[in-house]
């Protein structure tokens, strides 16, 4: 039983690590500081983050910060 709760415990808090971490990301990538949303999605997109990973292959598609980069961007789609 108690090992059910911390593994739910554990669950809801990475959760909301990765929605903190996916809201500051996405506020530099709107206001167009992008070195540093890299730097805040590319842990995210490790750890198995959609949205994260998607925002780094928009990133490196279009050249946003970045040398446009087609290969690493389609790694991370």
């Amino acid at each position: 039983m108690y090992s059910k709760l911390l593994i739910l415990f554990l669950m809801i808090q990475t959760s909301s690590v990765s929605f903190a971490g996916l809201n500051e990301a996405n506020r530099y990538y709107q206001n167009k500081q992008y070195q540093s949303a890299i730097a805040e999605y590319l842990p995210l997109a490790m750890a198995g983050s959609e949205e994260a990973q998607v925002q780094l292959g928009i990133i490196h598609t279009f050249g946003y910060g970045v040398k446009i980069d087609y290969p690493k961007a389609l790694s991370f789609f």
